[in-house]
């Protein structure tokens, strides 16, 4: 007689099965569940912005213009080359031509991602605002139209100084690389040149309503090619010496006022 062998498998299929509990789950285990799943989705959301910030980069950074100046000057003190011909000839909606208030910055721009993930710019804006006690006096908009270095020219008989700008190079969108840093003068001209915002509107219009304290703001707006844009406001006094230069009396074109910090409401 052969002796007895027991199989396992035959008696695992013929074992009853074990009891189902019907408490479920307990605390413990599901939050230990509920741990697992976060910390698996929180490593995704990381692994996805780094691979996103490795690709792309961050955006760049715009920087405060906190002690800046906002150089205000009329068209007809703005010169190209060294025959100090005139630079530009803007006209109103009739086609006359008229002198109109040109500014003129130098925003910093900032690349924090690393080369050679490069971020296009499409454009630089303004919007400025003189206003007193929140009335606007004067607005219009800005768009860039050239940037590059300038130099005083001083006219002693007309006591005028005239800003010469070495070319005639104007604008175009262009690539901010990777941990690289922008910041050039940058002329900005009226976008809309109606007789609304030619330099006789905009003396009548400041020169009238700052018979007390006035102020300035200029919010720097840059464009990117992915559709972003970044924001910098600056704020500026409207004092004695900016009046005169509205006014033709002192046409110095170092009257800039310095930006401020924002009053916070």
């Amino acid at each position: 007689m052969l002796p007895y062998r027991p199989n396992p498998f035959l008696e695992r299929r013929l074992r009853a099965p074990a009891p189902v509990s019907s408490t479920g789950p307990s605390w413990f285990q599901r939050a230990r569940d509920w741990t697992a799943f976060t910390v698996s989705l929180t490593s995704l959301l990381t692994a996805t912005m780094a691979l996103r910030n490795t690709l792309t980069g961050p955006r760049p950074v715009l920087a405060p213009m906190m002690d800046d100046e906002i150089t205000i000057l009329r068209s007809d003190q703005f010169l190209v080359g060294p025959n100090a011909g005139a630079g530009i000839a803007l006209r109103d909606e009739n086609g006359k031509p008229t002198d109109f208030p040109l500014l003129m910055v130098q925003p910093t721009l900032a690349n924090r991602a690393a080369p050679p993930n490069g971020v296009g710019i499409r454009s630089i804006e303004g919007d400025l605002v003189l206003s007193r006690a929140g009335h606007t006096l004067f607005r219009s908009e800005y768009v860039w139209y050239r940037m590059t270095s300038s130099f005083s020219a001083p006219d002693q008989v007309n006591k005028v100084d005239r800003l010469v700008f070495d070319s005639a190079v104007q604008v175009a969108p262009f690539d901010l690389p990777g941990g690289g840093t922008w910041s050039r003068e940058l002329l900005l001209i009226p976008r809309e040149t109606w007789a609304a915002v030619s330099w006789g509107a905009f003396d009548e219009q400041v020169s009238q309503g700052c018979s007390q304290q006035c102020q300035g703001e200029l919010s720097i707006r840059v464009r990117l090619d992915n559709g972003a844009s970044l924001t910098e406001p600056c704020s500026f006094s409207i004092d004695k010496h900016v009046l005169a230069h509205l006014r033709g009396s002192e046409r110095r074109y170092f009257t800039s006022p310095a930006c401020f910090a924002r009053m916070q409401g």
